[in-house]
């Protein structure tokens, strides 16, 4: 991959994890994310190296990030 190749591919999988890690993800979500990710690298227009790749990195990057805070939402109630 030449290195105005390696830059696209970089952004498109920083841009994806942003996207998915900025909205959150519950412990129960993840495989439907990661379902969804997939689909997402089959429409976009790499080769199919790229696209296999890239699903290995995020899937390996994207970890559940959204979680309820008990103690506030207690706190909260009272």
């Amino acid at each position: 991959m030449d290195y105005k190749s390696l830059n696209h591919f970089e952004n498109t999988l920083t841009d994806l994890i942003n996207q998915v890690m900025g909205a959150g993800i519950k412990e129960e979500d993840l495989l439907y994310e990661k379902e969804n990710l997939k689909a997402t690298f089959e429409s976009l227009n790499l080769s199919s190296e790229e696209k296999t790749m890239g699903f290995i990195i995020i899937e390996q990057i994207i970890k559940p990030n959204k979680f309820i805070d008990e103690v506030e939402t207690n706190r909260i109630k009272k």
